[in-house]
């Protein structure tokens, strides 16, 4: 534990800023007799910035120095729970967000000298739920006629739940299975049933979170006359 200052000497006191090795510098409250031994450790989270919006998976990344000795281990805390130790000066850990709730939550990063000195450093993030993507897979160098055969992909880390195809506002197929990240379905278009002309193919994906992906459109020229 930190001796407290003599209350009768309060000049034991000071404000210094302690550097390490190009980190950014922090200011800290020692006394005259913590400057004559080893110094508190530095420790920094580099990404991600305080504040930002994250999803899917994320890098929590950083570094800890000490100027006159060396780092034993960083902690990293997600929410108050130990999720990794690093035995190193750096650290790089990579967060699946799918299993917490969209809201903040707090980072905590504890590094530890040679001799048990310790400096923290914490920032807040929100973990928001991404919109799914989706997307089709067909050619359309030549017009289409007879039936056609395409490909339709979607994606969300939370999961799919339907995928929803179109012509212009008429549907014409829709997948809707046990939810899972990634989707690949085939449809088969019957061109015979449409006049001949240029069309708006279309594609939309919902999660799980009942979030709609952007349409994901693609003209189409139909042509069996």
């Amino acid at each position: 534990m930190e001796a407290a200052p003599d209350e009768d000497n309060i000049n034991d006191q000071a404000i210094v800023t302690i550097e390490a090795n190009g980190l950014a510098s922090k200011q800290v409250t020692v006394y005259e007799h913590d400057l004559e031994g080893d110094s508190k450790p530095l420790v920094k989270i580099e990404e991600p910035n305080n504040r930002d919006r994250v999803d899917n998976d994320v890098v929590i990344s950083g570094q800890a120095a000490d100027s006159d000795g060396s780092i034993q281990k960083i902690e990293l805390y997600i929410d108050d729970e130990l999720v990794e130790t690093f035995f190193s000066n750096t650290f790089e850990y990579e967060w699946s967000t799918r299993n917490y709730t969209i809201d903040w939550h707090k980072i905590v990063a504890i590094a530890y000298d040679s001799v048990g000195n310790k400096d923290t450093d914490d920032i807040i993030v929100y973990v928001a739920d991404s919109l799914p993507s989706v997307d089709i897979d067909i050619s359309t160098e030549t017009p289409l006629s007879g039936t056609v055969t395409f490909t339709v992909n979607a994606e969300d880390y939370r999961g799919i739940q339907s995928v929803k195809v179109l012509i212009g506002n008429d549907e014409i197929a829709i997948w809707k299975e046990r939810p899972r990240t990634s989707v690949t379905f085939d449809v088969d278009l019957d061109t015979t049933k449409y006049e001949d002309g240029i069309y708006a193919l279309k594609a939309v994906a919902i999660d799980t979170g009942d979030q709609e992906s952007a349409p994901f459109k693609i003209a189409i020229t139909i042509k069996n006359h």
